[in-house]
C-alpha cells in the first residue's frame, strides 16, 4: 500500500510525455505531494490506479489544473496589460498636455494649425501601430513555445464556436505544434 492510498486529493501529469505524475494527498491535515513514474509494474502506480486514478481521470485533472493555471496567467497578463496601457495613456496624456500648451502659445504665429493637428494625429496612429507590431512580434517569437502553445490550445478549446466542432477538428487543434498553425485552424473554423 502506497503512503497516499485512500487519501488522494488530486493527481496530474507533470510533463508533456505523460511519464511522471504528481499526487497530492492529505497527510494528517497537511497537503503532501508524492511523485511517481508511470509504470504499470510499480506498486505505487498500481495503488494509484486502485484508488480510481486511471489515465483518463489523471488527464482530466491535469487539464483542469492547466485551465486554472491558464486563467491565473490570463489574469496576470490582463493586469500587466492594463498597467502598461494606463502608463502609456498617462504618458500620452502628459505628452498631449505639453503639446496643447505649446500649440496654444504658437497659435497666433502658425499659419497652418490644421496641418499641425494632422501631424499629431498621424504620430498617435504610428505609436498604436508600433504597439501592435510588438504584440505580433511577441507571438511570432513564442510561436513554438510549448507553454504558450498549450495555454492557447486550452483557450481555443474553451471558445463557444469550438465546442460545437467535430472530434477530428478538436484533434487537429490538440495536435498543432505552432501558434500560427493554431491561428490557421481557427481561421478555417470561422470560415465554416
Amino acid at each position: 500500500m502506497a503512503e497516499f492510498s485512500g487519501r488522494i486529493i488530486s493527481a496530474e501529469y507533470m510533463n508533456t510525455d505523460y511519464s511522471l505524475i504528481k499526487v497530492r494527498y492529505n497527510d494528517d491535515g497537511i497537503n503532501a505531494i508524492y511523485h511517481l513514474e508511470v509504470d504499470p509494474n510499480n506498486a505505487d502506480f498500481q495503488a494509484l490506479e486502485a484508488d480510481g486514478w486511471d489515465a483518463e481521470k489523471i488527464i482530466d485533472a491535469t487539464a483542469e489544473s492547466k485551465r486554472v493555471q491558464s486563467n491565473a496567467w490570463n489574469l496576470e497578463v490582463n493586469a500587466a496589460a492594463k498597467m502598461l496601457v494606463d502608463e502609456i495613456l498617462a504618458s500620452e496624456k502628459d505628452m498631449l498636455a505639453s503639446q496643447k500648451d505649446m500649440l496654444a502659445s504658437e497659435k497666433y504665429m502658425l499659419a497652418n494649425t490644421k496641418k499641425d493637428l494632422a501631424d499629431l494625429s498621424r504620430s498617435t496612429r504610428l505609436s498604436v501601430q508600433d504597439m501592435l507590431a510588438e504584440v505580433w512580434t511577441h507571438i511570432l517569437d513564442k510561436n513554438t513555445d510549448k507553454d504558450m502553445l498549450f495555454k492557447f490550445k486550452l483557450w481555443t478549446l474553451e471558445q463557444d464556436f469550438v465546442k460545437e466542432i467535430s472530434k477530428e477538428q478538436k484533434s487537429a487543434i490538440r495536435k498543432s505544434t505552432r501558434v500560427t498553425q493554431l491561428f490557421s485552424i481557427i481561421d478555417k473554423l470561422l470560415e465554416d
